[in-house]
């Protein structure tokens, strides 16, 4: 799926409606229509993985894994955010800006751990 344009202009106090055209059938369609978690067969102890699927023909495009590991440090961000946003302090914006490093960090190896894995798997070379 390619990032299509808005035709709403983008205006600080509004939310820009980004549309995805499905690269099998060229339908332009909003992010929450597509978006989706399934469990990655076999189950494997919560890991999920994020997909775009087209409402018009039904295409499906591989997003990312989301292991229990991601889903935990997410909460993690999220708690410092809402810290952050009551006690606005530098070491609390700091404290965010390392967890989400992070997280990009702990993102980028499980990715490629699952990815690897799950072709392996499945017979694929990696």
């Amino acid at each position: 799926m390619d990032i299509g344009s808005s035709s709403q202009p983008l205006a600080p106090e509004s939310k820009q409606e980004f549309l995805l055209e499905c690269v099998n059938c060229h339908q332009k369609n909003s992010l929450d229509k597509l978006a989706s978690e399934r469990a990655v067969p076999p189950f494997r102890d919560g890991l999920t993985e994020g997909i775009l699927i087209c409402p018009e023909c039904g295409y499906v495009t591989h997003c990312y894994y989301l292991s229990k590991n991601l889903a935990f440090k997410r909460v993690e961000i999220f708690n410092e955010i809402k810290i952050l946003s009551e006690q606005k302090t530098t070491e609390n914006f700091k404290r965010v800006l390392e967890l989400k490093e992070e997280y990009k960090i702990l993102f980028d190896g499980e990715q490629r751990k699952y990815k690897e894995m799950l072709e392996k798997e499945n017979g694929q070379a990696a």
